[in-house]
């Protein structure tokens, strides 16, 4: 954190002096760089330089402006076009406007009004920025930002105290986390009521023992969950009972006979499960409530030996998941297991025999061509003795996880396949013969090497990485790989059931999108406690019906309007429900703004909420119907988005006199009052007699722009730079207005424009004499026609744009006198291109 000088009183008035070198200048800016007192004088010390004004110019405009030597600054020859320049308000590291050593406060000050949520952050997790910016961001509205200062380390002690009281559960975790967070802080948080954060401060260093052991008494003495009656926890609660490895058998049974179907799953598939338990999971009504202890290890043989003959999709895929069937009954599940079940298998099995079996009755020729899973199965299995294992683990289709299970395993894998093996799938890579015995030797087969970062990014983006990538980055400690992974088509069920309880919502959203999971995860999802996890469920085209009909009365909007569609096919009403003012106005904007279908839109364009009927209006599944009703909303900003789209002509006439300047605008710029001709884009004359003579220069431009009156042409060179502009870009200007327009003509802008391809020698050279900023010198010294002609190069050879005499100089043929004055340039850059 930035901490005052001593010096700092007297370089102040040092900073003060008229007189102070400029080199001192930025020295005593770099120096109290968190000083908004400092930065202020030297923007005002004339002795300030042309570069470091323009700094100031920028992020403290109106202390620049009274700097005495401004008229000096705006003489510099590229003023107009540098002085122009807004500052960056979006964070790149490339950008280096803001030094992370010392970033000067005004810059800091401006990026934290303008800049987005990613600058902002920056701006925040800079260690020498001073103590009131901090302060100044504690009550942001922006949970994210908040998180960034708690990882500060170098906080005082009343601002963690504030943090960790803070709504946002990341920000106290983060805080709980901070290394130097202070004991009054952690005293908080230890008592925080999410157990995670409490457990984070209890165990900290610099927490209290006193806290500590008030801590952990309160929460001994406050009855836990398996403590409490099943009859008094929720959904969550008891999902959380029953994947709590530390549950007692008393309360799985009990949990096994619970009403929920998704709760005895989890009493089904816990790691202690009692074969009581998993005996009378087996027979439930519910035949995908089976498949739980299909998938438990645990589960006695006699009745996986009864699962096994049910034909049953769930039930097979969770037997194929299961590690403890022995290899007779994976032979047998594979001669009847269905074609995701079998999938499943010939991932997961240890056997090769499996596989065989799974690839036995495959039709060999062009029948069994047909690259299915089952082709790339065979084409692995025999690759164990060609070694030709690269192409199948390359392959875009091909990536399966069995594909490196058996590669991984085999003595003809290739070099450049083993080492990543190696690395990322050990359990499988130990099985390989060769392998296997360099470790019982205590030597190293081969140095395990992973992938680069790129092609892991594009493999995981792709959803699409390697099996072996995506079961190594599911089973990691990275939030974000693993989360991507979750997504990959190559992982398989199992490393999937974890998810459905994840902390983090957007990894269950990635979960719900999935089309290949058992109805459990469908279930699981279904209750989530958020809309958006259950809004993905209710979009998923796999989903079952029985899951969606849960959905119907839903809280949130958008869930309910999706399940409806879903379970009407699209033909029956929009939703079972009013949607019109009903729950979050965000979530029935979000659905206004997403939706194809247009009875939702006809029903939310009468809400009450303005986000909601803006998205309608935006919406370009909107009927004209709609909009012309729209048109007349209370809201400017919806009028706006309906006046640049309505095709009504009377309307849109109408809305030219709206009362909102930016209504008439959008109105005026919709782009049915235009059309091609030849090409070029042209308007009707009565629209141009609408808006001509119209308050708003705007409107006026696009009259000037398009008009073939001369009389009005006249008038508009006079007009402000909005309608010069628009003058200048109009293709009916004969070359005699032209020129009258250049002599009477100030805009930059205009100017360039005018002369922009011109024949006109007259209308050249009046444009030229003009022409001062570097931002419209394109038309002058790109012409390269004019630049060759005598009268032009011996009038430009002075002109006072370096740009224009450069370009000039670079002409292969010049008159005398221009080469001899250009040779004589200021600029050695000019000269040097005469050489």
């Amino acid at each position: 954190m930035y901490q005052r000088q001593p010096e700092y009183e007297q370089d102040l008035v040092l900073a003060k002096d008229p007189n102070t070198a400029s080199d001192t200048l930025r020295v005593l800016l770099a120096k109290h760089h968190g000083e908004r007192e400092m930065a202020e004088t030297i923007a005002r010390n004339p002795a300030c330089d042309y570069l470091l004004f323009l700094q100031f110019w920028k992020f403290l405009p109106e202390i620049a402006a009274t700097n005495p030597a401004l008229s000096e600054y705006q003489a510099q020859e590229h003023w107009q076009d540098q002085s122009s320049v807004q500052p960056r308000l979006s964070y790149s590291k490339w950008s280096g406007e803001i030094s992370a050593a010392k970033p000067e406060i005004h810059k800091a000050e401006y990026i934290m009004q303008h800049g987005n949520g990613a600058y902002q952050r920056y701006i925040m997790s800079l260690g020498p920025i001073p103590e009131y910016l901090i302060r100044d961001y504690l009550e942001s509205k922006s949970a994210p930002l908040r998180k960034v200062i708690a990882g500060r380390t170098d906080l005082p002690a009343d601002i963690q105290e504030k943090l960790a009281a803070d709504s946002a559960k990341t920000v106290r975790k983060v805080l709980a986390e901070n290394a130097s967070a202070t004991g009054s802080a952690l005293a908080t948080l230890a008592m925080d009521d999410d157990q995670e954060i409490a457990g984070l401060a209890q165990q900290h260093p610099n927490c209290p023992d006193d806290v500590i052991v008030q801590a952990r008494t309160q929460a001994s003495a406050a009855p836990g969950l398996a403590d409490t009656a099943i009859e008094a926890l929720n959904f969550a609660q008891l999902a959380a009972l029953a994947s709590d490895v530390d549950t007692p058998e008393d309360k799985l049974m009990a949990l096994g006979q619970h009403d929920d179907p998704c709760i005895r799953f989890l009493a089904g598939i816990h790691a202690h499960a009692p074969a009581a338990l998993l005996t009378g999971l087996a027979e439930d009504q519910l035949k995908w409530v089976r498949a739980a202890p299909a998938l438990n290890t645990r589960t006695p043989v006699s009745v996986i030996d009864k699962l096994l003959k049910q034909k049953i999709s769930d039930i097979q895929v969770a037997l194929a998941s299961n590690s403890s069937l022995s290899e007779e009954q994976q032979l047998q599940l594979a001669l009847v297991a269905g074609d995701r079940a079998a999938y499943e298998l010939a991932n997961m099995t240890q056997y090769d025999s499996v596989r065989e079996r799974l690839v036995a009755d495959l039709p060999t020729g062009k029948a069994g061509a047909k690259k299915t899973w089952r082709y790339y199965l065979r084409e692995a299995l025999a690759a164990r003795k060609t070694g030709k294992f690269t192409s199948l683990q390359q392959g875009a289709k091909s990536r399966h996880l069995f594909v490196s299970r058996i590669a991984a395993r085999a003595e003809s894998c290739p070099d450049n396949l083993i080492v990543h093996y190696a690395y990322y799938c050990f359990e499988d890579y130990s099985q390989n013969p060769l392998a296997a015995l360099a470790l019982l030797e205590g030597k190293s087969h081969v140095k395990p090497i992973p992938y680069r970062e790129w092609k892991i990014d594009k493999w995981l983006t792709e959803k699409a990485a390697p099996g072996f990538i995506a079961r190594y980055y599911i089973r990691g400690d990275d939030p974000k790989r693993r989360a991507q992974a979750v997504s990959s088509w190559t992982t398989p069920l199992l490393d999937l059931l974890p998810f459905a309880l994840d902390a983090d919502t957007n990894t269950r959203k990635r979960l719900a999108e999935r089309g290949d999971l058992i109805q459990f995860l469908y279930e699981m999802l279904a209750r989530d406690e958020k809309s958006g996890v259950r809004e993905q469920i209710a979009k998923n085209k796999k989903v079952p019906k029985s899951v969606l009909e849960q959905f119907s009365n839903d809280k949130a909007t958008t869930v309910r309007t999706q399940t409806s569609m879903r379970l009407s096919g699209g033909d029956g009403p929009a939703v079972a429900q009013p949607l019109v003012n009903q729950g979050s106005a965000t979530e029935r904007a979000r659905l206004a703004k997403k939706t194809d279908d247009k009875r939702i839109l006809a029903e939310l364009s009468g809400d009450r909420a303005a986000s909601v009927r803006l998205s309608v209006a935006k919406n370009s599944y909107t009927e004209s119907e709609i909009l012309n009703r729209l048109a007349g909303d209370s809201e400017a900003k919806i009028r706006a988005v309906v006046a640049a789209r309505m095709k009504d002509e009377s309307i849109r006439r109408t809305m030219l006199m709206d009362e909102d300047k930016t209504v008439r605008i959008a109105a005026a710029r919709n782009g049915r009052w235009y059309r091609r001709e030849n090409n070029v884009r042209t308007c009707d004359a009565p629209f141009i007699e609408l808006i001509c003579h119209a308050d708003d220069e705007e409107l006026r431009a696009i009259a000037a722009e398009y008009t073939d009156n001369p009389a009005l042409m006249k008038q508009y060179m006079s007009d402000s730079e909005t309608v010069t502009i628009g003058l200048a870009r109009n293709g009916n200007l004969t070359e005699e207005l032209k020129i009258e327009f250049a002599k009477r003509c100030d805009s930059q802008i205009a100017l360039a424009a005018l002369v922009r391809n011109t024949e006109s020698e007259q209308l050249f050279l009046i444009v030229a004499d003009k022409i001062s900023s570097r931002k419209a010198d394109d038309p002058i010294r790109c012409h390269g026609e004019m630049l060759s002609r005598p009268a032009v190069q011996d009038r430009l050879c002075t002109h006072i744009l370096t740009s224009v005499r450069l370009a000039l100089a670079r002409q292969k043929v010049l008159t005398d006198h221009a080469r001899a004055t250009l040779s004589q340039d200021n600029d050695k850059w000019v000269r040097a291109e005469l050489r």
